[in-house]
């Protein structure tokens, strides 16, 4: 999402938070606490991925699955 909006590390730390065009809200202290505590997964997991999510990409899904042994099922947009 920072991307999207262009906005760096520098810049949010700087304003700590910045509302994006598309309405989310970033924040510098939501960044910190996930770089800081890394997700510990112990439970069965599957995962329904839609192939036209455009919020996460399939590398990143593909490697959250394989991090935390998920079972992954990609879902194909029916037309």
């Amino acid at each position: 999402m920072m991307r999207w909006a262009d906005i760096t590390e520098e810049k949010l730390r700087e304003k700590q938070l910045i509302t994006t065009g598309f309405g989310e809200t970033l924040s510098w202290e939501y960044l910190c606490y996930v770089r800081n505590h890394p997700v510990n997964w112990s439970v069965p997991t599957c995962i329904l991925y839609g192939d036209k999510d455009n919020l996460t990409s399939q590398e990143t899904i593909h490697k959250f699955a394989n991090d935390v042994d998920a079972e992954l099922t990609i879902m194909q947009k029916v037309t």
